[in-house]
């Protein structure tokens, strides 16, 4: 069984209504055409079993075929953001917006925070500006600002690190979310183009460069499906349990999106991580459950920050009462990653505190990178609690303030901590 035109036809007259200039029928059918070779190009046979249907199958073949289109937009996006070396913003729960960042605000921005005028706003956004400040309590420096005045708007500010740059409406839109559905108005309000390679394909390609949304659209399709030629085997195949599995997943995650509430969240991009952490360990009230593949007590300094600060605001957590425990991995005879070695001192400072500390099943790899707070709040992504993670990789976390989202994390984390043994 093959992706059949039927099945694309929808989808594709939906990205067209996305367009000012709309497609002709004689567009769709290419755009549907080159969308079914890619598909089996990526899937070019499917073993068909008993109680499969037809529809099932069909809706696996295009899922698994945008899946493979938006990868490729997902890396463009990347590719943007790498570039302009940009960080992520960070949401707030006081006022249901993105916060402020202090560097990049106007002063009728800053003027316009609880508790400021139009003096303190200029004061504020010289001492930011001129000096590395990276955390909001240092601004009680400022003259006129005291304690108070912090607590007040430290939920509607943050440090951030701004870059100059270009954007627009439908560029940041893509940008927060790359798929088909937000590259199409890229393609209908700009002159871009969609490339794969270096410098010189970038401006040899400038010479005949498509110009009309379609053909734009179409030389996307077709380098899509050229590196899929390359990249997929022609004996590729699926089976019919896959797709089973597969229906059964998806049928599984929109009974949980059904179940879940709204909520805040935020993405952390490299080392904006530790303040961000830091600030919601800080207010944590009950518990506090790690687990993480790598921890150091590595100490940063004012533009690099280091894991020593989230260890000590997890000591101050234990300290007043609250329930903190962490699991780390540690390796069979220190090898192959050496994270017995790499993990023991911060084992052994935890285990000469407050904190309780355990290491994960030598036999095993705990490759998490998982803390929650409070059975409410949770963070989960791609950081080790290391120096290097945090300054020198590109590393993503997203912070989830969603109850069914941090019990579900919490229970496998008390699963985890029960099974193993007391130190």
């Amino acid at each position: 069984m093959k992706l059949l035109k039927a099945t694309v036809a929808p989808k594709v007259a939906e990205w067209g209504t996305l367009s000012d200039d709309p497609w002709t029928a004689p567009q769709q059918d290419a755009l549907i055409t080159q969308i079914i070779e890619l598909s089996d190009t990526i899937t070019p046979r499917v073993i068909e079993s008993d109680g499969l249907s037809e529809e099932v199958t069909q809706a696996y073949l295009l899922d698994r075929t945008l899946d493979e289109l938006n990868s490729w937009l997902t890396r463009v996006a990347a590719t943007y953001g790498n570039f302009t070396n940009m960080t992520a913003g960070q949401y707030s729960q006081k006022n249901e917006n993105y916060r402020l960042g202090l560097r990049s605000g106007t002063l009728q921005e800053i003027e316009d925070l609880p508790q400021l005028g139009k003096k303190l706003a200029l004061d504020v956004g010289k001492y930011v500006s001129r000096n590395p400040v990276i955390d909001v309590d240092e601004l009680v420096a400022v003259k006129g600002i005291g304690i108070n005045t912090i607590n007040e708007i430290r939920e509607l500010i943050y440090l951030d690190q701004p870059v100059i740059g270009l954007t627009s409406p439908t560029l940041s839109q893509f940008l927060i979310s790359p798929q088909m559905e937000t590259w199409i108005p890229i393609l209908n309000t700009t002159d871009l183009n969609f490339f794969l390679g270096d410098r010189n394909t970038m401006i040899r390609g400038l010479e005949a460069a498509p110009t009309s949304h379609f053909e734009r659209m179409m030389s996307m399709l077709q380098t899509v499906y050229e590196q899929a030629l390359r990249r997929y085997p022609a004996v590729r195949g699926v089976t019919g349990r896959t797709i089973a599995s597969w229906d059964e997943r998806r049928n599984k995650e929109g009974e949980v999106k059904n179940r879940l509430a709204s909520g805040n969240g935020a993405i952390l991009v490299n080392s904006e991580y530790v303040s961000f952490v830091k600030q919601q360990i800080d207010q944590a009230t009950t518990s506090i459950y790690l687990m993480v593949f790598l921890g150091t007590t590595a100490a940063g300094n004012e533009l690099q920050p280091g894991p020593l600060e989230l260890v000590i605001a997890l000591e101050e957590a234990a300290l007043r009462g609250v329930d903190v425990r962490v699991i780390l991995d540690q390796d069979d005879g220190g090898e192959p990653y050496k994270s017995l070695f790499i993990n023991d001192n911060l084992v052994d400072r935890f285990r000469a505190g407050e904190v309780e500390v355990k290491f994960d099943r030598k036999d095993t790899l705990l490759h998490s990178k998982v803390l929650v707070l409070d059975g409410q709040k949770s963070v989960v992504g791609s950081h080790n609690w290391t120096f290097n993670s945090f300054n020198n990789t590109y590393e993503l976390s997203v912070y989830f303030e969603q109850e069914e989202v941090a019990t579900s994390y919490q229970d496998r984390f008390l699963e985890l901590w029960d099974s193993l043994p007391a130190n």
